[in-house]
């Protein structure tokens, strides 16, 4: 494949329009100049290769590394690992992992396991509330080769299944909608990711997940995170998880009426054409901004629509793509908008931004996917074989060029039932056959597509390298580098050393070697308790702080005994370890506070003792003074006496 002859571009090249389009620019400049108004962006068209997403991809890792390890490095360094289970972690870790860039996937795994087992030590296990945080970490160990159905083990020692805690037995415990259409959404992404199984019984199936979502959408065609106002992201996160059903015949009962997904999402679609700017990027909550164009970018390359050359997605002549360049800046990341965000303060106008960049990224890989005719996204099921492309490919163009003749469409209808029931999803042009089918008075026996899914009960995710087309495979051998690397921990264990110790044990367990190391196998694990014992020792400290100093203005010389325990224990942890103590600061600030209030108290004292003493000497003075006085006076009256 000559990714420089590839271009991503749509109708002729329009040589005019071009240069009225530089001219505009060149206005633009102009008025920039004399009126200094700043101006951040201007979305202007341009025709993209394969080579250049494939640069813009990896510029957006390399920004992301420049935040921590370096360009050269790894991206999951001990700052990144040590924040798996973390939202923004997470999500560069499925943006990785379904481009297939070399990374060391092992640690995030290793590190995503014990966060599990940690986690799962809980009443709530991963949240309360939020099932999308099963549906999350699922999906990014999926993208890393992982088995979320076999992601970590209990304290009981049972298998702990995301799967079915997060989406089909989600409701065993909390409603997988608790926390709005979210959960729904991403619950039937996740259960979608491998054609997970749904067994019988389940608090949820597909069915009921796909009918909830349906029943969330507008009369305008829109999703809502909150069921009042439409919401572009909603809307295209709603048709991500719909998609895989968009040429099911099955109907759903909604607002009183019959409907198929793909009624649901046409309606969906066109809202979004509607909402798409003249710049080609989009909206949300009255802010142009680059994760809208992301999720919708996203949503039609999981539904088969090229984002890039449909005409309902091109407005002034730029497309989703063009709205969503527009946000790259100079140091290869994706600003999340030009104008200030209230209610993402974060987020600097013009500056890349983390949560931008990593939906960018993953966005351009969902369209490096499509143009290049891998899975979708969030489908990390094996990919199909050369002849089952071939085989839908030449149905497409067999549908595009079809006659409108009854025995046409009837072999067409027939040619589409052959494809394997869970990848006809992947039949782009379906509906223009399944209009005619219902044209021809042609019965329509296709199977629905939503109870062909239980397709796997547990299976890792592929992991390709979508740039060289071939699978990515993980090395366990403990090397040399493991070795050196385990030899660099220090006899005392801090925290700092928590992902390492953690990658080192996992990667070993794991390793064909694993035999000739044991004696370092048991070092690891003696050290993962000692930095446990660290951990639980700063948690107890913080609780203490919280529940007996806070708030700090009130601390006196009542709480010493409080302060001077506390930092006894303060004062055992290593430097990096203190500054995870909650307060720190004010702890010392206390300490300094009640130093000053009882040396206070002992100056004040010893004032009252001197002034008492000085007063019981001039007591005494005057007492003694009275006293020779009236001896004297005694003398001379003797003396009188003896006179007369």
């Amino acid at each position: 494949m000559d990714k420089d002859k590839i271009t991503i571009r749509y109708g002729e090249n329009k040589s005019m329009k071009r240069l009225i389009n530089k001219t505009a620019v060149l206005i633009l400049t102009v008025i920039f100049i004399l009126s200094s108004v700043p101006v951040y962006a201007y979305a202007q068209h341009k025709d993209y290769t394969l080579s250049n997403l494939e640069e813009t991809i990896i510029g957006i890792v390399d920004w992301k590394k420049s935040e921590g390890s370096g360009k050269n490095k790894s991206l999951f360094n001990k700052k990144v690992i040590s924040e798996a289970g973390n939202g923004s972690a997470d999500w560069y870790a499925v943006g990785l992992g379904r481009m297939g860039y070399d990374d060391d996937y092992f640690s995030y795994l290793a590190m995503l396991k014990n966060f599990i087992q940690q986690r799962y030590s809980t009443e709530d296990k991963l949240d309360a509330q939020k099932a999308t945080e099963w549906h999350r970490i699922s999906l990014a160990i999926l993208s890393l080769g992982g088995d979320p159905t076999d992601a970590a083990v209990d304290k009981d020692g049972k298998h702990i299944n995301l799967i079915a805690d997060g989406t089909y037995n989600r409701g065993n415990t909390e409603s997988l909608g608790s926390q709005g259409i979210n959960g729904y959404i991403w619950g039937l992404i996740t259960l979608d990711a491998m054609r997970y199984t749904v067994p019988e019984n389940s608090a949820d199936t597909r069915d009921s997940i796909i009918q909830k979502v349906l029943e969330n959408q507008q009369s305008s065609g829109a999703f809502s995170l909150n069921g009042d106002d439409a919401d572009v992201d909603i809307t295209a996160m709603a048709l991500t998880a719909l998609a895989p059903y968009y040429n099911s015949e099955q109907s759903y009962f909604v607002h009183e009426s019959n409907l198929t997904v793909r009624d649901s999402a046409d309606k969906a679609v066109e809202y979004l054409s509607k909402a798409q700017g003249d710049d080609g990027g989009f909206t949300s909550w009255g802010i142009k901004n680059c994760e809208s164009s992301a999720q919708v970018m996203v949503a039609l390359c999981n539904l088969g629509i090229d984002p890039v050359n449909d005409e309902r997605f091109i407005k002034n002549g730029n497309n989703i793509l063009d709205g969503l360049m527009q946000y790259k800046v100079d140091n290869g990341g994706f600003t999340h908008s030009y104008d200030e965000d209230k209610d993402n303060p974060s987020a600097s106008p013009g500056k890349a931004n983390s949560m931008a960049s990593e939906q960018a990224l993953y966005s351009l890989v969902s369209l490096y996917r499509f143009q290049t005719n891998l899975r979708s996204l969030f489908d990390f099921r094996p990919e199909m074989t050369k002849a089952q492309k071939e085989q839908i490919e030449k149905l497409e163009d067999n549908i595009d060029a079809m006659s409108e003749d009854y025995g046409s469409v009837q072999k067409l209808f027939e040619e589409y039932l052959r494809i394997p029931v869970t990848e006809r999803c992947y039949v782009k042009n379906y509906w223009k056959l399944a209009n005619s089918i219902k044209k021809m008075g042609i019965k329509n026996t296709s199977e629905y597509l939503s109870s062909a899914m239980n397709e796997n009960t547990s299976q890792k995710g592929t992991v390709i390298n979508i740039f060289k087309q071939q699978a990515v495979k993980l090395n366990l051998i403990f090397n040399e580098n493991d070795l050196e690397e385990y030899k660099s921990l220090p006899d005392k264990m801090g925290t700092e050393y928590y992902g390492t110790v953690i990658r080192l044990i996992e990667k070993l367990e794991a390793s064909k070697n694993n035999e000739e190391y044991k004696s370092i196998l048991d070092d690891l694990i003696n050290k993962k308790s000692q930095i446990e014992e660290v951990q639980h020792e700063i948690e107890d400290i913080n609780a203490f702080i919280l529940e007996s100093l806070y708030p700090f203005e009130n601390i006196g010389y009542k709480d010493k005994d409080k302060i001077d325990s506390i930092l006894y224990r303060i004062d055992k942890l290593d430097e990096n370890d203190r500054s995870l103590v909650l307060g720190y600061e004010d702890v010392l600030r206390g300490k300094t506070q009640i130093t000053t209030q009882i040396r206070s108290v002992i100056i004040g004292a010893l004032v009252t003792l001197v002034a008492a003493i000085l007063i019981a000497i001039l007591v005494l003075r005057f007492k003694k003074k009275r006293k020779c006085k009236k001896e004297q006076l005694m003398i001379d009256e003797n003396n009188d006496n003896d006179d007369w």
